[in-house]
């Protein structure tokens, strides 16, 4: 027998037996032993092997070896059978002592026997009840948190609105071209804190002698969007404009079905764990599809939350441009400012090349150096050729 295939041990068939297992304990043995041919087999053969023990009994002497031990004895003198005794002590064991003394080492050997049997059966009784402990006191920690969770969620229902109406997430832009930049910013800023909306992203681009230009994410109450993009439209040139709306009512209502639906399956999963008679194993087998369930639940909670926050709020793409003229400037600059900027482009034209140059040949100068060896001899071998020839 191996744990794989048997979840009982061979100590507790001889404890179940016995009946020294806990209720439950007793009932998962019997169940299993049900439908195991080798361990029913295995109990079988136990039971019988408890009941020829303890039908075993030992037989009396027979009447007709007491008749002729005392025939013998009395034909035998007794001299000669002092005399067959060891020298020192010379006595007789009468048949009851043998008796006696067979009895008391058969019952030494089934105590022997049944000692540790019943050591492992006490040890095996001990760990289910340790078992079914902990079994109890994890199913009642998940029953309490399913209790609170589920009482948190009862109260949270209740506040969640349902839909009346269509569920719609708007969202607009607008370009404004605007000579004042500043007070057109101030004047955005200022209508969007009397309609409680609040900015999401901000940026500001442009320097010294350029136009500038403000970039914004606006989120705003839905039903206060077309008022406040009207009054944006007011300071300054409008250059572009565009709203967008997106209707989610069908996906929020999926959504709440699907999140009261997996409450239901977290609610019956605690159930069947108080329920089930298993080991440890088990029971965090079932606790762990218990955090996976509510982990979901929690995800789902939240994509309900930000669907809600995108239907309350809508979202306005907003740029200002700042219309800007470029001066022209027909100041010449001084001659001592003309000839020092010419000094610093000159220094830095020839500390350019100088680099430029040592680059270079830090980068050819070997394979230059490299060629200039190999077509030394040969040139050298042909100019005096020449020299000769022309000579």
């Amino acid at each position: 027998m191996n744990r794989t295939t048997h979840p009982i041990e061979r100590e507790d068939l001889m404890a179940w037996l016995d009946g020294e297992l806990s209720p439950e304990r007793a009932a998962s043995v019997a169940a299993h032993v049900k439908v195991c041919d080798e361990c029913l087999a295995l109990a079988e053969e136990l039971r019988r092997v408890s009941a020829q023990m303890a039908a075993w009994k030992v037989e009396p002497a027979p009447a007709s070896l007491d008749a002729r031990v005392s025939d013998a004895l009395q034909q035998t003198p007794q001299r000669e059978v002092l005399s067959s005794l060891p020298s020192k002590r010379r006595f007789l064991i009468p048949t009851w002592a043998w008796q006696l003394g067979a009895v008391a080492a058969l019952l030494l050997i089934i105590v022997a026997i049944s000692i540790p049997n019943l050591l492992r059966s006490r040890m095996a009784a001990n760990e289910a009840t340790r078992e079914s402990l902990e079994r109890s006191r994890l199913a009642q920690q998940i029953m309490t948190d399913a209790e609170k969770q589920q009482a948190a969620v009862g109260r949270g229902e209740a506040g969640i609105p349902q839909p009346s109406g269509p569920m719609i997430i708007r969202s607009a832009t607008l370009v404004v071209v605007s000579k004042e930049f500043d007070a057109a910013r101030g004047a955005f800023e200022r209508l969007l804190r009397q309609h409680g909306g609040y900015i999401a992203q901000l940026s500001i681009s442009g320097q010294g002698g350029t136009a500038r230009a403000l970039t914004a994410t606006l989120r705003v109450p839905a039903d206060r969007m077309d008022a406040l993009f009207a009054e944006l439209k007011k300071i300054g040139r409008v250059e572009g404009e565009g709203q967008m709306g997106e209707e989610v009512t069908q996906q929020y209502v999926d959504l709440v079905a699907r999140q009261k639906n997996a409450r239901v399956t977290e609610q019956r999963l605690a159930q069947i764990l108080t329920q089930r008679t298993g080991k440890v194993s088990d029971v965090l087998e079932v606790e762990r599809e218990i955090a996976r369930v509510r982990g979901e639940i929690e995800q789902m909670e939240a994509q309900r939350k930000t669907l809600e926050n995108q239907v309350a709020f809508a979202s306005v793409k907003f740029e200002l441009r700042e219309e800007y003229q470029a001066q022209l400037n027909i100041t010449p600059p001084s001659t001592s400012t003309r000839l020092r900027n010419a000094a610093v482009e000159g220094y830095k034209s020839a500390t350019e090349n100088a680099i430029d140059l040592a680059v270079f040949f830090l980068n050819a100068g070997p394979t230059l150096l490299l060629w200039g060896l190999i077509f030394f001899w040969p040139a050298r071998l042909l100019w005096r050729r020449f020299r000769r020839a022309t000579a």
